[in-house]
């Protein structure tokens, strides 16, 4: 004779595995998504920075390159500053990016620093 107590119950279960496997893919997905984001606020913040040394070497607007640079790689300029002189300059920018994908109640924006300089250094002065 068999059981009627138990019938349904590998249905039950089966979708309960399905409901944590969706729910832990969307997580693991999310968080790929916002290093991914850090990762684009980091590259754009050093090219940033790089940009604005660059320029302040070479008598330009260093924060003007800086913030060019930083919207072409999907970043935002939110501050910059040029620190010493040509012998020991420093830019130090900071960058902002979309956190993605965008959740309610979660801070929005990935925000990096970078510092670019001569360090004693000035172009083409090396041997």
């Amino acid at each position: 004779m068999k059981r009627q107590g138990d019938r349904g119950a590998g249905t039950a279960l089966t979708g309960l595995m399905i409901l944590v496997i969706a729910m832990a893919s969307l997580v693991a997905v999310t968080y790929l998504g916002w290093l991914t984001s850090v990762e684009r606020a980091r590259s754009a913040a050093d090219l940033a920075a790089l940009a604005g040394a660059g320029a302040e070497l070479r008598g330009r607007d260093a924060c003007g390159a800086a913030s060019r640079s930083a919207g072409a790689n999907g970043a935002r300029l939110v501050s910059c500053q040029v620190i010493g002189g040509r012998f020991d300059l420093r830019v130090r920018v900071e960058v902002a990016t979309e956190l993605r994908p965008v959740l309610a109640g979660v801070h929005r924006e990935a925000i990096e620093v970078s510092v670019a300089g001569t360090d004693g250094v000035v172009a083409g002065s090396l041997p």
